[in-house]
């Protein structure tokens, strides 16, 4: 009997070795079940998080480039009015110096681009009435044809003497020959 009682215990050892392997696959099995359900439990809350955030984040980058394109806009009509008065100015500074000039030139009775475009006119006019009459005077003078006058060249007259010269003379008139080689 001894040797039934033996068997029976390592058939219960066995048995109970088996039995705690299959607790313990089993509680294996549980943990990877809890941590799944768990695990997709914190999983949602990560993504439920993950949204919440990003819908912050993209709100206040919205706000942020609200914000900017505010100052843009604001800078855009700060330069725009800026441009507006620099160019009034600008015309105003021209008007004035425009004025000022045609004053002074008026003074000075400098003529106006009209006026000077006027007498080119009338020069021009001119000039083509003149080029007419010598066209149309040309052809009465060939007819004519008067004789050249001579143009021979005069004699300048003699320069008066100076006035040490001519006392020179009159007392070389008055010396004797002997003198007149003493004197020169």
């Amino acid at each position: 009997m001894g040797k039934k009682k033996s068997k029976k215990k390592a058939k219960k050892a066995q048995e109970d070795l088996l039995q705690t392997a299959n607790n313990i696959w089993l509680a294996g099995l549980g943990a990877l079940a809890a941590a799944e359900e768990e695990g997709e439990k914190v999983f949602r809350k990560l993504v439920a998080r993950g949204e919440k955030l990003e819908a912050q984040g993209r709100e206040r980058v919205e706000q942020a480039r609200d914000e900017v394109q505010g100052q843009v806009d604001r800078a855009k009509d700060r330069v725009e009015g800026a441009r507006g008065r620099l160019e009034d100015s600008l015309a105003d500074l021209t008007s004035g110096v425009d004025s000022r000039v045609k004053g002074a030139m008026k003074r000075l009775n400098v003529p106006t681009r009209d006026e000077i475009q006027t007498l080119s006119q009338r020069v021009a006019d001119l000039t083509a009435k003149v080029e007419e009459l010598k066209k149309a005077g040309a052809a009465p003078a060939a007819a004519k044809k008067t004789p050249a006058r001579s143009t021979a060249a005069k004699k300048a007259p003699a320069k008066p003497r100076t006035r040490r010269a001519a006392t020179k003379t009159t007392a070389t008139k008055k010396a004797s020959p002997s003198t007149k080689t003493s004197e020169a």
